[in-house]
């Protein structure tokens, strides 16, 4: 099952890029979808009787794709420096050649396209984030809740305005998940990218999909990833599973949101107030930015620069208090322990 193929929106790339979507498998409820579980470190809360993917906690990686498409913009802006130098002063050295000025305005157009892309890239991947990217299983009352972000309309301006975020609820029973890979194909390289996907029916009579919603990046997912997460909730949902995988004892911790330019330098890399921490945990990775300062430098300058514009642009979250209410306080690790949200499983023995 597989959706037809689109090309991707042509842009100033001579490799034009095209992306299929192909459902390897829809999961069913009742259907064991892997022998392993697992949360991915996803899971950060746990209630009474639901548990939540995501949350409000500070993230490294925010900012990174805009800042490398940052420094993009910066070389195409030294690159058509370099052409307009030459269409302005010719070098005389060279004998037998010649410079059209059409060939200097043409690259100077692409360059300039370019830079023009990238800088609406990296706002529409920047700002506007919603404060808090929960999505919460509620086996209690058998529903979902996930914050959505949507286009403010649906024209080409929509694209650059503050994008709408709200809370969406809908019972557990209108949810399918989906094993997707996205593969993106050009002349140049092809990428394979999994996904879990839960898509929304219109109701229990009508299968039209009005909605979607994902849990985890598809850097943290792959072909047995993606049923053994599905097949924890699944577990959760439909078994009165545990909500902590085997081994687990409590949810992952949440880092803190940065507050300022120096904290979030100190979130995404070893330039920062936690300069001693990555040196015990990352010594490899600290020891590589360092020998190659010159290079490591600019790119976690904009990295942080872009990971503090994020939360300081983002949008705050307002939960339903009906949602709140039904919820409950999270619990505890000891409480979680105790088997207050689910009784835990042990740790599978190996061999």
């Amino acid at each position: 099952m597989s959706t037809p193929e689109a090309e991707a929106p042509r842009t100033a790339n001579k490799h034009p890029t095209k992306k299929r979507i192909d459902v390897l498998r829809s999961f069913g409820k009742t259907e064991v979808a892997s022998i392993e579980v697992t949360d991915l470190g996803l899971l950060k809360r746990v209630y009474a009787r639901a548990f939540q993917f995501g949350g409000v906690g500070g993230e490294g990686w925010r900012g990174m794709p805009a800042s490398f498409a940052a420094l993009g913009f910066f070389l195409s802006l030294w690159t058509a420096s370099l052409a307009l130098r030459g269409l302005l002063y010719p070098d005389p050295f060279e004998v037998g050649k010649t410079y059209p000025i059409v060939i200097y305005g043409i690259a100077l157009f692409f360059f300039a396209v370019s830079a023009f892309l990238f800088l609406l890239w990296v706002y529409t991947a920047t700002f506007f984030f919603p404060s808090d990217d929960s999505v919460i299983f509620d086996r209690g009352n058998r529903k979902v809740h996930w914050v959505s972000m949507q286009l403010a309309g649906k024209t080409r301006r929509a694209a650059l305005k503050r994008p709408v975020v709200e809370v969406r609820s809908v019972d557990w029973d209108l949810v399918d998940a989906e094993h997707r890979v996205i593969v993106k194909v050009n002349t140049a390289s092809a990428s394979r990218d999994h996904d879990l996907a839960f898509v929304v029916r219109k109701s229990a009579t009508d299968a039209t999909v009005v909605d979607e919603f994902g849990i985890a990046p598809s850097m943290l997912l792959g072909e047995t990833t993606v049923p053994a997460l599905w097949e924890h909730i699944r577990r959760y949902m439909e078994e009165d599973g545990p909500p902590l995988p085997p081994g687990i004892t409590e949810p992952s911790p949440t880092v803190s949101k940065p507050h300022n330019w120096w904290q979030s330098m100190g979130l995404v890399g070893p330039f920062g107030p936690k300069y001693i921490q990555w040196w015990r945990k990352q010594p490899g990775l600290t020891l590589a930015a360092h020998v190659l300062l010159p290079m490591s430098l600019p790119i976690y300058l904009a990295w942080g620069t872009l990971n503090w514009l994020t939360y300081a642009t983002e949008q705050k979250v307002h939960w339903p208090q009906d949602v709140l209410d039904a919820l409950g306080p999270p619990l505890n690790a000891r409480s979680i322990e105790a088997g207050k949200g689910g009784a835990l499983q042990p740790m599978r023995a190996k061999g």
